[in-house]
């Protein structure tokens, strides 16, 4: 690993680390995630961990919510002065010298390999909620234990409800609404990847706030799959395109 990939793990780690801390409330957990929050994060880094806090904070609730057994999965930030500067300490103890080797022998699988990995759900997906179409009635999905078709979603940014075709500025957290309408299973997606899962959901489940989004690409493209089941998704799809200048 190049020289400041390792200097820049230096300057972000406490920062990341002590999100970690907050979302998890352990610090084993917190250790444990922090080389995937950077891994992931790495190439869109900017230097200045305070000007990357939004990114920071939504990567960080973004894996945290992969992680195995309970979790608090609160607010990851911003992290309080005194938080910073234990995990400062933390960090520079032993937390560096643990993790860097985990930094270091990032070893990517091959190109084919993560395009398989990132798009064969999605595939497998559709071919399923198109076998389903073919035998299901359209006029009344309850019937097949579905949801509503007013499943759906909103997004908005500060007092805005966003729809496609709208413009966000690049950083501004963008709030999800999922409103389930029955349906006991929701995926949030964001581009290619899965942003947040929801269920088993009560039947009348209302509006649920999912986890923010960080506005930072050229189009944002958020879609929420419902379904009666993990593997029977989707029975509905929909999605909203925003623009991010």
């Amino acid at each position: 690993m190049a020289l400041d990939h390792a200097r820049l793990y230096r300057v972000y780690g406490p920062a990341i680390l002590a999100r970690c801390r907050r979302v998890t409330g352990d610090d084993a957990a917190a250790a444990e995630l922090l080389p995937k929050v950077f891994l992931r994060l790495q190439p869109r880094l900017g230097g200045d961990p305070a000007v990357d806090g939004p990114l920071l904070d939504a990567t960080v609730r973004e894996l945290a919510a992969d992680l195995p057994g309970p979790r608090l999965l609160r607010d990851p930030g911003p992290p309080t002065p005194e938080e910073l500067v234990q995990a400062q300490g933390r960090f520079q103890r032993e937390v560096q010298r643990r993790t860097l080797p985990l930094v270091e022998r990032d070893q990517r699988p091959p190109v084919l390999l993560r395009w398989l990995w990132i798009y064969a759900p999605l595939f497998v997906l559709l071919a399923s909620s198109g076998m389903f179409l073919a035998v299901r009635d359209p006029m009344n999905p309850e019937r097949f234990g579905g949801g509503s078709r007013n499943a759906g979603f909103e997004l908005s940014a500060g007092q805005r409800r966003l729809t496609t075709g709208m413009t966000v500025r690049r950083g501004e957290p963008v709030r999800i609404t999922v409103v389930p309408a029955g349906y006991p299973y929701v995926v949030l997606m964001v581009g290619p990847r899965v942003h947040q899962r929801l269920g088993p959901l009560p039947r009348d489940a209302g509006r649920i706030e999912a986890f923010p989004v960080v506005a930072d690409e050229g189009k944002l493209r958020v879609a929420a799959l419902f379904g009666r089941s993990p593997r029977g998704l989707p029975l509905t799809e929909t999605s909203i395109v925003v623009n991010v200048e």
